[in-house]
């Protein structure tokens, strides 16, 4: 049933309705409607993001770079809360659709495996969602908190989350109107009100079999909840109602080639038919089980088999008994890790021992209780011993990660002690540059003062010429090495920052040379022919592409580079 459930909140995700009004967040919700349109066709999908991505290349606009990893969530197989969370950064809560959706699809990945987590998620959607005035998903997102608080057992405010979905909800939209109720059904089946679950669950499958034309998600569920019906009958001991109700949802299923939800009507229906002592019907469900069996994936075939199992040692039949144990052992060891194996083997010679003595009611009884206690010990065993690998190996990876440690501390310092030797180097470049700059200009000078002058010491002048001209051919001697070390070390600095961050252009990659050697504005605008202000500003672009907030020194992040 959570399976189906979980089904249900997916399809609502990808089959709202939403304003028709034009806002900025229309964009979104016209490529959710793409997408949704053909999600079961991924080479389609694919095409949808190839043109966004395509969007974004051309005209370099955030808008069409978050769209695009918006479409790359129905691509994404593995690992998509963290591409969700890459789309919640970048949107940064620009578009309230994409910030909303992204919080909904968090809190339903982590509905099971983190519920806390996937409350804190839900409640900033339902925040943001409620401030927009939109509802983009805000139904929904009330029907997921009610969940919620159904799978904590606080059936009171389940209700009442059910209860605000179904007000939000447009009376046209049959399936979840229905789903609302079926849910007071389910909460109040949870409350011990058995009678008013029945009337709500009627309620519901009223509104789908009044429906003319039915789709087949809506077909799907008023099945399933037929199913819910005879459940609450079962409980009641109205045997004859609930078998009608569970062999409609089971032939359903059967006809309709859904597999994987034949499991619960036919628990139900065996227990049932047991309890009834119909034995007929038992056997006829027993051998469709059989017929089906193989189309079903492990865990169907565990619980068909333990159904097998009850149904054999209910009639004596040792021999099929021993049979379907053997399966459903040899299916568990399927979904059991290789450090159990043994265990489980142990298992199956301790369930084939009980099997030949279930005769000798005493003696099983008795080797019963010495076989268990065997196997506890075994398993106290095995886990002690895998307890010590797991210290042994672990043990074995710290003193690895402490090597390594050490390794990377001394070449850190190595590199450190480099970097500053050659900022150095850099520096004393730049220094000499502006001595060669400022003795140029004392040259210049005096060459102005001669054409001045009328009477000078031709023997000084020439002399004071002649220095500043040697001053200058050893500046450039001594600029040389340097120089050419220099820019081996800039191109590889630019390449490696254009690799990080490939929109920079040609005049800011130059600007993060400076930056890293911690020039001045002044003086780096004095190089550039600019003024100081002109680099701040470029300062503050640059950090923008890369990423950076206003905290972070844009001259330290280079460095890192």
């Amino acid at each position: 049933m959570k399976n189906f459930i979980l089904f249900l909140f997916l399809f609502f995700l990808t089959n709202s309705c939403f304003p028709a009004i034009e806002k900025p967040d229309d964009y979104f919700y016209a490529i959710n409607k793409k997408v949704s349109a053909v999600v079961d066709e991924p080479e389609e999908v694919k095409k949808i993001y190839t043109r966004e991505l395509q969007k974004y290349k051309k005209y370099r606009t955030k808008k069409y770079l978050i769209s695009s990893k918006y479409v790359e969530l129905s691509l994404r197989k593995k690992d998509k809360h963290i591409l969700v969370y890459e789309l919640l950064k970048l949107n940064d809560d620009k578009y309230d659709y994409v910030s909303i959706a992204c919080n909904y699809n968090l809190a339903l990945q982590f509905e099971f495996s983190s519920p806390e987590l996937a409350l804190q998620f839900l409640n900033k959607a339902i925040q943001l969602d409620e401030r927009s005035g939109e509802k983009y998903f805000l139904p929904h997102l009330y029907h997921q908190k009610g969940r919620w608080y159904y799978n904590k057992k606080n059936y009171k405010k389940a209700l009442f989350y059910f209860n605000e979905c179904l007000k939000n909800l447009n009376r046209k939209e049959t399936l979840y109107v229905a789903s609302m109720h079926n849910n007071f059904g389910l909460c109040f089946d949870k409350m011990n009100n058995t009678k008013l679950a029945i009337e709500k669950t009627r309620k519901a499958i009223n509104i789908l079999e009044n429906k003319p034309s039915k789709t087949k998600e809506e077909r799907l569920f008023l099945y399933f909840i037929k199913g819910n019906l005879g459940g609450y009958f079962f409980k009641l001991k109205d045997y004859s109602s609930a078998e009608k109700l569970l062999s409609q949802e089971l032939n359903f299923y059967i006809t309709e080639n859904y597999s994987s939800e034949m499991i619960n009507p036919s628990k139900q229906l065996f227990e049932l038919y047991t309890i009834t002592n119909d034995k007929e019907h038992l056997k006829k469900l027993i051998d469709f089980l059989k017929e089906g069996e193989s189309r079903l994936k492990t865990t169907d075939r565990i619980e068909i088999n333990k159904i097998f199992q009850k149904y054999y040692a209910g009639i004596n039949n040792l021999e099929n008994l021993k049979i379907y144990s053997a399966r459903l052992s040899q299916l568990n060891d399927e979904n059991t890790s290789k450090t159990t194996q043994e265990l489980s083997e142990t298992s199956d010679r301790l369930n084939n021992f009980i099997i030949k003595n279930i005769n000798q009611q005493y003696a099983y009884q008795k080797r019963k209780n010495i076989l268990l206690t065997s196997v506890i010990f075994l398993a106290i065993i095995t886990f002690a011993f895998f307890i010590l690998n797991i210290k042994t190996r672990n043990k074995r990876k710290h003193d690895s990660l402490e090597r390594q440690k050490m390794i990377l501390e001394n070449n850190k310092k190595m590199l450190e002690k480099d970097i500053k030797l050659q900022n150095e180097k850099i520096k004393s470049l730049y220094h000499s540059l502006n001595l060669k700059i400022e003795t140029e200009k004392a040259f210049l000078n005096s060459l102005k003062n001669i054409k001045k002058q009328n009477n000078f010491q031709t023997e000084e002048v020439l002399k004071d010429l002649l220095l500043k001209v040697n001053n200058l051919i050893q500046v450039d001697k001594r600029n040389y090495d340097l120089i050419s070390e220099c820019t081996l070390q800039n191109e590889y600095f630019v390449n490696r920052l254009s690799e990080k961050v490939p929109n920079l252009t040609n005049l800011e990659l130059k600007l993060c040379m400076y930056f890293r050697l911690n020039l001045s504005s002044k003086k780096i605008s004095s190089f550039e022919n600019t003024t100081p202000n002109t680099i701040r500003v470029y300062k503050t672009k640059i950090k923008t592409k890369i990423g950076l907030d206003r905290e972070t020194s844009l001259d330290t992040y280079l460095k890192t580079i």
